[in-house]
């Protein structure tokens, strides 16, 4: 939930400096509520592929534009009061599927209905899930549970420093968001 606040108060900031230059206002009132976010990745032959729910590192991107609501009523009518993220990967990303992920890590077929999750976050749509090969650290299947949590490296090393009592720039920012409520 914290990395959908941090997605969250970046696709705000985006937003207003984008709605800034195009003379056009955001809609806060969406992005307060539960918003659909379509991330659309240009790949370098020109095609697109479009999905909800991408793991992809920061450094894996070449650029990210959000789209102001003039630009998605235009080109994706669908996502109208949602918002709908640019992405340019760097040319070595690989991406691939949740059943690509699954085999990869050698999930037995037996489990692979389970509930999908993502840092310990449901999945909204797992077969259009898309992941890069980089970010991936870890699969585990909780058989008590019925779930498959996806667990990357970013994720990982926040759970250590949570271990060794160490607070990261966005636990600290959390925290101050809500000594404040």
């Amino acid at each position: 939930m914290k990395y959908i606040k941090l997605i969250l108060i970046i696709s705000l900031f985006q937003a207003s400096v984008c709605a800034a230059q195009s003379g056009e206002q955001v809609n806060v009132e969406v992005l307060k509520k539960g918003l659909s976010i379509l991330n659309v990745i240009k790949l370098n032959n020109g095609k697109e592929i479009t999905t909800k729910d991408l793991i992809i590192g920061p450094f894996e991107t070449q650029s990210f534009e959000m789209l102001s609501d003039g630009e998605i009523k235009k080109n994706y009518p669908e996502m109208a009061g949602g918002v709908v993220n640019i992405i340019r990967l760097k040319p070595n990303v690989k991406l691939i599927s949740l059943n690509q992920i699954l085999d990869k890590y050698k999930i037995d077929p037996k489990f692979r209905n389970y509930k999908i999750l993502y840092e310990d976050e449901e999945v909204e749509n797992p077969s259009a899930l898309l992941a890069s090969t980089d970010i991936l650290e870890n699969v585990v299947v909780n058989t008590d549970k019925h779930y498959i949590n996806i667990i990357t490296k970013l994720y990982q090393n926040i759970l250590k420093a949570r271990k060794q009592g160490k607070l990261d720039k966005l636990q600290r920012i959390e925290e101050y968001k809500n000594s404040k409520n």
